[in-house]
């Protein structure tokens, strides 16, 4: 299938894990030849606009896109900040943005960096941070909050952090604040970008003053907040995030079709995301527009209803998401992951979300489901399509 896919790219294939007998490892390419010294880069023809890359997308709402990463030198200073003294956990790969982005920024600045094929989980992490003085790492926010809600997170484990970053898709209130009283030395970072950008569109360095803001915008890079007509809208009013950069875009591989929905002529991206700018400059996300939500014609964001979710105690993971019906749109149902050795029931979630939420329409009228994981994506956000499937798989039972 591989093969198959990659046959236009006349490119070699290499195993990083499971190797095969027929097939070069990348163990392979790092044993000594006796050419080294001949080595010359690769003349990059088209120069920036090489491709680099074919990377997949997030794939939060359906399958993944295969994007077009072009030869720029943007990625060597995404994260300025690092030096080669710093140590760097992530345990995103390399078909992610994450991992490409972490790759070219520790070689451009010659930090050391810990690889390991173990899927994350909260005993394991807690004994590299300390084992190899890690001073950088980044997670998903749901790993994030698998993180914080464990009995195995401690404090000391965690000082050699010098930077605490997350990004890629909401994060709770109360998760950030909770992560922040275990790091006794490390600055929490909450980013924003996509892979089609290429990169980090804005970082926030000042969660404690805007802990619902995804920061401001990187040097270099424009944004602004759009209307349905395309009109560009003022601070605190909700509309479609679009953003800029210097550089043409090589789009998806083999689907202009796919392309012209997102990126424009002029070169703006459309992110597909809901958002607006503060009075400060500090951009806030809402949701995605594919998952705003319609009940009997009021509008509203599940994310709202997961910010209250989070502030149960005993929760440690939520979804909230839609269920279509005919007469009243879409109800908001939830899924929750518990606490290790709670008693937390769906009423419970119901009842509290009632008493903290006013408006009738965003109520959990879908209903609660109650589970020990939610299903992740390989880039560690949520399935959110498995987890919608589930929660309906239940209600049918």
């Amino acid at each position: 299938k591989i093969k198959n896919a990659t046959s236009q790219l006349k490119t070699s294939l290499c195993t990083l894990s499971n190797h095969l007998s027929n097939v070069p490892s990348v163990l392979d390419l790092m044993q000594p030849n006796g050419a080294e010294h001949k080595f010359r880069p690769a003349e990059l023809i088209d120069g920036p606009d090489q491709t680099l890359a074919v990377l997949c997308s997030s794939g939060t709402t359906g399958l993944p896109k295969a994007v077009n990463i072009s030869n720029h030198k943007r990625f060597f200073d995404v994260l300025h900040f690092l030096t080669a003294e710093d140590v760097i956990l992530v345990n995103s790969t390399l078909d992610w943005i994450t991992g490409l982005i972490m790759l070219i920024a520790s070689i451009g600045v010659g930090a050391k960096r810990v690889i390991t094929e173990r899927s994350f989980d909260v005993e394991y992490f807690m004994h590299l941070i300390p084992k190899y003085k890690i001073s950088f790492t980044i997670l998903a926010p749901p790993l994030l909050a698998v993180l914080v809600n464990s009995p195995l997170i401690d404090a000391n484990k965690l000082e050699s952090l010098r930077y605490f970053a997350y990004g890629g898709s909401s994060c709770a209130t109360r998760t950030q604040q909770l992560m922040q009283t275990y790091l006794r030395r490390a600055r929490m970072l909450f980013v924003y970008g996509l892979t089609e950008f290429e990169g980090v569109l804005t970082i926030n360095y000042t969660l404690a003053g805007k802990p619902k803001s995804v920061g401001r915008l990187q040097p270099g890079f424009k944004a602004k907040i759009t209307n349905e007509s395309g009109e560009r809208l003022g601070p605190h009013i909700a509309g479609e995030i679009c953003c800029a950069h210097e550089r043409r875009w090589l789009g998806y591989y083999n689907n202009n079709a796919a392309t012209e929905t997102i990126y424009k002529a002029d070169g703006w991206f459309f992110t597909g995301d809901v958002g607006f700018f503060d009075e400060d400059g500090y951009l806030h996300v809402v949701d995605r527009k594919k998952h705003q939500l319609k009940y009997l014609g009021h509008q509203y964001c599940a994310f709202e209803i997961e910010e209250v979710i989070a502030e149960i105690p005993s929760v440690a993971e939520v979804c909230v998401f839609g269920i279509e019906r005919e007469q009243e749109g879409d109800v908001a149902a939830a899924v929750v992951s518990s606490k290790q050795g709670s008693s937390l029931t769906a009423a419970d979630v119901v009842s509290y979300v009632k008493e903290h939420i006013d408006c009738n329409y965003k109520q959990l009228n879908g209903g609660v489901l109650i589970v020990h994981e939610l299903p992740k994506l390989e880039n560690s956000k949520l399935n959110v399509v498995a987890i919608k499937k589930l929660f309906l798989s239940k209600q049918d039972k």
